[in-house]
C-alpha cells in the first residue's frame, strides 16, 4: 500500500480516510485483485481532491459540484467516523464508486461528477 500511494499519501488528511483506504486495499488483496490497487490509488486521490474542492465551495457558501460524494462518503468521515455504521457506509460507497470509476462507459470519472 505504501508503495502504491507513494507521495500521494499526502492527500490522506484524517485517520478515517486512511482507515477506509486501508480496508479497501486489504479487501482487494484478500480477493486476489492486487492488480487493481494502483487504479484504486488514482481513484482515491481524485475522489479526495473532489471532496476538498467541494468543501472549499461550501466554505464560501457556494453549491458543491458533487453533493453525492459529500452525502455518501464525506459525511461519514466527519460525523462519528469510527462508528461501525460509518465505516461500513464508507466501504459500500467506495465499492460502488470504484466500480463506476473502472466501468468502460464512465472510465476515470468520479460518481456524481458532471
Amino acid at each position: 500500500m505504501d508503495e502504491s500511494f507513494g507521495e500521494e499519501a499526502q492527500t490522506i488528511s484524517s485517520r478515517a480516510v486512511a482507515v477506509s483506504a486501508y480496508l479497501f486495499v486489504e479487501d482487494l488483496y484478500t480477493q486476489k485483485k492486487e492488480r487493481l490497487i494502483r487504479s484504486f490509488v488514482s481513484f482515491y486521490v481524485k475522489l479526495l481532491g473532489e471532496i476538498k474542492s467541494d468543501l472549499k465551495l461550501l466554505s464560501k457558501y457556494r453549491r458543491p459540484t458533487n453533493p453525492i460524494v459529500l452525502e455518501e462518503f464525506q459525511k461519514h468521515i466527519s460525523q462519528a467516523s469510527v462508528e461501525p455504521y460509518a465505516i461500513e457506509s464508507r466501504s459500500r460507497f467506495l465499492l460502488k464508486a470504484f466500480h463506476y470509476y473502472l466501468d468502460a462507459k464512465t472510465k476515470g470519472k468520479i460518481i456524481g461528477s458532471k
